[in-house]
């Protein structure tokens, strides 16, 4: 199991590789695609924030500060 210096190094080195290849995309296709997400989202919403709640139950319970839960809230 990766530590978190491991898991941290290889997210970046995803992103680079993800942003060159996005690098060549057109502008049209990156547009067309964020649309798609944001679609995706918005059928998902009520899911989302219903998720997002218990989130938010959860760090008040565990006693998290008052700026990390706004952090948090959708």
């Amino acid at each position: 199991m990766e530590n978190l210096s491991e898991y941290c190094l290889r997210v970046a080195k995803d992103a680079k590789k993800a942003s060159r290849a996005l690098a060549a995309v057109s502008g049209a296709k990156k547009n067309e695609w964020i649309n798609l997400c944001a679609d995706k989202l918005l059928e998902r919403k009520d899911d989302i924030l219903a998720e997002n709640a218990k989130d938010l139950a959860a760090a008040r319970q565990s006693g998290l500060k008052a700026s990390m839960i706004d952090r948090l809230t959708l």
